[in-house]
């Protein structure tokens, strides 16, 4: 029992997920600097059709309402694949925040087929438009809401190592991907 204790405290006390100088709430956070400007990356993670290009998690995403709210912009809403045949994990996701340039927020709720969930999630994409033109990209992922169980946090501080993971992978592909 002693080291299933001493394994989950190590196990949060590493975590990705967690609170930091940056940040005031508990969430995964992982930054990269893109030779690129804000507004080319901005305008690249606003289309839906771009993820099956630099996302390791997502196949593809399909806009839910894009004949009355354009694609990117706050109250558009999309449905998350994990697997071409839509068969494996999927989730929704609706804009709540555009800050052009700056930061886009998306509501994340209706997870199907994960092994582990910790409710409704907010993620977020910031944009820092740097000195020499370049854009930082931060990807942020928290708990909506601020009455979470401690068994919720508990599977967030385990789930934070592979979501910082596949941000980073993320991040590297749009690098790539955009201004080729």
């Amino acid at each position: 029992l002693l080291i299933l204790f001493l394994g989950i405290l190590a196990m949060v006390y590493f975590s990705p997920y967690g609170k930091n100088a940056n940040n005031e709430i508990r969430q995964v956070r992982e930054s990269i600097i893109m030779n690129s400007s804000s507004e080319e990356v901005f305008n690249f993670l606003g289309d839906s059709d771009n993820a099956e290009d630099w996302s390791v998690f997502v196949d593809h995403i399909s806009p839910l309402n894009s004949h009355k709210v354009k694609d990117g912009e706050v109250h558009s809403e999309r449905r998350c694949f994990a697997q071409a045949d839509e068969k494996g994990m999927s989730w929704d996701e609706r804009v709540t925040a555009v800050e052009p340039l700056k930061r886009r927020q998306l509501h994340c709720y209706n997870f199907k087929n994960f092994y582990i969930s910790a409710g409704e999630l907010i993620t977020e994409q910031v944009y820092e438009t740097l000195e020499n033109g370049n854009c930082k990209l931060t990807f942020t992922l928290f708990m909506a809401g601020e009455d979470n169980s401690f068994l919720d946090e508990l599977k967030f501080y385990y789930a934070g190592y592979t979501i910082s993971d596949v941000f980073r992978k993320n991040l590297a592909n749009i690098k790539n991907r955009v201004g080729e």
